[in-house]
């Protein structure tokens, strides 16, 4: 699908138009959207350093990360990302234009209390070490836990989670928020909490991977879509998962788990059951949007499934880490033979409009620039495919 002409194309001249000097994109938001969501994930907020000097807010790393990169989802915050975060979501309020905040899970980096208490503090009203924090007390309500809120607090990943989860985040699962918008429609946002069903100890908790059947169970009577009812899950694992969408990101395409030598599930995945199910619940439920997260690389993916008599097609909105460190720190770097290159952070912005009497759902991509800001400019880096910047679908 190529993108809609018309007012669509209006907001790609004016953002183009609003380059500044430095090469860089300004906010290319529709003029008047029904709906504004602000979308980020993978916060992963880290302790704080015990030793505080200037420009010392970023989390400390573990000692094990020089030797072993492969624990990069252990590498915590960095202030720069979470001022930057605070700069958007500050021209976003002096907009006027009220929107919604999704965090799809992982605000923490082990689930520790204590970084719990962080990032609640950061997102909601304060007061935090970094001086500045978003002001949105209600951010827990369109928000989900992930897997690294379920750690124990330590960066062992093994043992019972803390009462972090429970304390700031308690569900139940599933949960069901509604949003009334303007001229008679409204959204049903279906929240789960996809590491339910992960033990404290085994394969799936070590390697990452999700499992919550039975929040679909729960689920499976939901009652059919009204006139004008927009449905949209919050999630943290992606459906998609290390899965590509097709030959080009904006085409619908249908989609599937790749072979794996003896049926086994790899890292970051959803497990079979919940895959199966989820995908079912889409078509069932007439699903348009699912946000997700924890993947750490973001992807725009319009997708279709089925549920063995009717496609579905459905809008997966994966964002990056938001505010998790996006390169390594210079002291672990130092002694790295090959210094992987992160993704950088990014958030996404959704918004709801009409053309022509449809409404669309779209979602833009933001890069963090090497300044500290949130922009469109796409990063000319490996891993970071310049055609997942900006999608859209059509609404019921």
């Amino acid at each position: 699908m190529s993108r809609t002409p018309g007012l669509f194309a209006q907001f790609r001249d004016k953002a183009a138009a609003a380059q500044d000097k430095a090469g860089e994109w300004s906010m290319p938001l529709a003029g008047n959207p029904t709906y504004r969501l602000l979308h980020v994930s993978d916060l992963h907020i880290g302790d704080l350093p015990v030793t505080r000097v200037p420009m010392a807010l970023n989390a400390p790393t573990s000692r094990w990360l020089r030797n072993f990169p492969v624990l990069e989802g252990q590498l915590g915050h960095h202030a720069r990302a979470l001022e930057g975060l605070h700069e958007f979501h500050e021209d976003l309020v002096k907009d006027n234009i009220p929107f919604d905040l999704v965090v799809s899970g992982d605000l923490t980096a082990n689930g520790a209390v204590a970084q719990f208490g962080l990032a609640d503090a950061y997102l909601g009203a304060g007061p935090t070490p970094f001086g500045y924090f978003l002001d949105r007390p209600d951010w827990v309500e369109l928000s989900v836990t992930g897997n690294h809120d379920n750690w124990p607090g330590i960066n062992s990943i093994i043992g019972p989670r803390t009462t972090g989860p429970s304390t700031y985040l308690p569900g139940p699962w599933p949960k069901e928020v509604v949003r009334q918008l303007t001229g008679g429609r409204w959204i049903r946002y279906i929240l789960l909490d996809t590491d339910a069903e992960v033990a404290a100890v085994g394969h799936n908790r070590l390697m990452g991977r999700g499992a919550f059947t039975q929040q679909l169970i729960q689920l499976e009577n939901l009652p059919r879509i009204e006139q004008g009812e927009i449905r949209v899950i919050v999630m943290h694992h992606s459906i998609l998962g290390p899965e590509t969408a097709g030959p080009h990101p904006l085409a619908p395409a249908p989609f599937r788990h790749a072979p794996v030598p003896n049926g086994r599930i790899r890292r970051l995945e959803i497990d079979h059951p919940s895959a199966r199910l989820i995908r079912q619940f889409i078509v069932d439920h007439s699903i348009s949007v699912v946000l997700t997260g924890h993947m750490h690389e973001p992807q725009l993916s319009l997708l279709a499934t089925t549920n063995g008599r009717h496609i579905g097609r459905f809008l997966e909105a994966r964002c990056g880490t938001t505010t998790q460190r996006d390169r390594y720190p210079y002291k672990d770097a130092r002694n790295m033979r090959a210094i992987r290159t992160l993704p950088p952070n990014t958030l996404i912005m959704h918004e709801i409009v009409e053309e022509n009497g449809q409404h669309l759902w779209t979602a833009q991509l933001y890069w963090l620039d090497r300044q500290g800001r949130f922009v469109t400019q796409v990063p000319h880096i490996p891993g970071v495919p310049q055609g997942y910047a900006w999608s859209s679908i059509s609404l019921p």
